[in-house]
């Protein structure tokens, strides 16, 4: 794991410029680009790097691992779901609880949002490391991180845990990712100023090619299973009885059809254990984030191809010769 960093500063090359003027607030101060990839993380990052590098893993651990926006809730859904049996009882409770967010830490100042709007926030939140550490038993924990920054002991292979990557259309994951930025981030550009950040590795846990390419390179291992969000949607009920299978876990044909059931887009965004109502309560009250984009909801509708309704063709042919260049000799396709 690398701990080489550096702190991205406004005068930089012009997506430098943008990504301080419309991601940098009193909640998230500042930015870094990390390791030989030059993932881009709010700077908070640097003060739970070595907590992450040193992360004790489980053999029995479980890990959901994707870029922001490409299908993260949907997966960890499932993966839950079918570690615990389908017990939906369980599932009532918060997604957060029962698939913490390693490094939630590093997203915000959480101590100036409960200082400012008089806020409680929980254990694992403000030490989403230390929180995930201490939770006892078997575990699945879900992290937004590139390969060469996740725990040493997933990357030197000390540990067997399991590892589900997902992807997605990195047209569809931008429109989304922009959506969400908006809504929880406190973004405050154009469409056109996001996209320009996306493709210049300039938004949280980007660049988002190379995100895909470190997992597509270690797809074979038999301790990883990589996903695309776009066989999700088309063969829902092919793509549970695969990640069970991964699992180790049979399933019924019954149960495969009820997992469906409960997977399904109406459900997902009709279910408030998965659809982080806290979260968005949360960023309503904070001012930099609460203008027109208050009331909205944090999972959408996903279609696949929803970015033809949202780029001009100009936009898509320059994110098409982005895609190309960029995934040249790799297979993948969306």
């Amino acid at each position: 794991m690398t701990d080489t960093y550096r702190v991205i500063e406004r005068d930089g090359c012009h997506a430098d410029y943008l990504l301080h003027k419309y991601f940098v607030n009193d909640f998230r101060t500042g930015y870094v680009e990390v390791g030989r990839n030059k993932t881009c993380l709010p700077i908070k990052y640097l003060k739970f790097k070595d907590q992450i590098r040193d992360f004790a893993i489980r053999n029995e651990d479980v890990w959901v691992i994707s870029h922001p926006e490409t299908g993260t809730i949907w997966l960890q859904e499932m993966v839950w779901c079918i570690l615990h049996n389908l017990d939906f009882q369980k599932a009532k409770a918060p997604l957060q609880e029962r698939v913490p967010f390693l490094e939630y830490s590093i997203l915000y100042d959480f101590e100036n949002i409960n200082l400012q709007n008089n806020m409680e926030i929980p254990a694992d939140t403000l030490k989403s490391v230390t929180y995930v550490s201490k939770k006892k038993g078997s575990r699945c924990i879900k992290t937004h991180l590139p390969w060469e920054l996740l725990p040493s002991a997933i990357q030197t292979r000390k540990s067997k845990s399991k590892i589900l990557y997902i992807c997605r259309n990195p047209k569809d994951t931008c429109v989304s990712y922009y959506h969400h930025c908006r809504l929880v981030e406190g973004f405050t550009g154009s469409f056109e100023d996001f996209c320009e950040l996306f493709m210049a590795g300039r938004v949280s846990f980007s660049p988002y090619l190379k995100h895909i390419k470190e997992f597509w390179e270690r797809r074979n291992e038999p301790n990883i299973l990589f996903l695309k969000y776009e066989d999700l949607k088309t063969n829902l009920r092919g793509e549970i009885k695969k990640v069970s299978q991964f699992l180790e876990k049979d399933l019924s044909p019954e149960q495969v059809e009820i997992l469906a059931r409960h997977l399904s887009c109406e459900n997902m965004r009709s279910n408030p254990s998965v659809n982080y109502e806290d979260v968005l309560n949360m960023n309503e009250k904070r001012t930099s984030v609460a203008d027109a984009y208050a009331g909205h909801e944090l999972i959408m509708n996903g279609a696949v191809g929803s970015y033809k309704s949202q780029m001009n063709p100009e936009l898509i042919m320059k994110f098409d010769n982005w895609i190309n260049q960029t995934m040249e000799n790799i297979p993948l396709h969306f």
